[in-house]
């Protein structure tokens, strides 16, 4: 048995390799185009910003979340969640981690042992809660006032 792994390993493990750097370039890919309609959204005055949050989408048997790698920004009118690189956001995109939220869509702002809950109404209309770990969440709340 171990004669035929150490037999095959040259052969397999450059393909794995290869397989993995596609993927990883179309992530990466994928998050910037992502990023550029989030960007477009995000050309106004930014009264919010944080990197290296934490944070997870609520919603029923949902597992896991993100842990430091997303960046939180409050605009004149929108809430952008999104992942600190493309290849981040790509992947959060797919598990509904990365959002672009208007302000006026944004129904409340909590704060609830350490966390900062967000409840608001996503793109197709749904009522999304999303829990994020700030560490300035009283200047989040005051970025947000107008709406919560």
């Amino acid at each position: 048995m171990v004669e035929t792994l150490d037999q095959y390993f040259p052969i397999v493990m450059p393909i794995f390799l290869g397989l993995a750097a596609i993927q990883m370039f179309v992530y990466h890919r994928r998050g910037t185009r992502i990023e550029g309609e989030f960007r477009q959204a995000l050309d106004s005055n930014i009264k919010f910003r944080e990197r290296g949050v934490s944070g997870r989408r609520k919603r029923p048997f949902s597992l896991g979340g993100a842990n430091g790698v997303l960046e939180v920004l409050v605009t004149d009118s929108y809430l952008c969640i999104k992942g600190i690189w493309p290849i981040f956001t790509s992947i959060g995109k797919h598990y509904g981690l990365a959002q672009l939220v208007p302000l006026l869509n944004i129904r409340s702002v909590e704060l609830r042992g350490g966390m900062v809950e967000i409840s608001f109404v996503d793109e197709s209309g749904r009522d999304c809660v999303f829990a994020v770990r700030l560490r300035n969440p009283s200047a989040f709340k005051k970025a947000t006032s107008r709406v919560a």
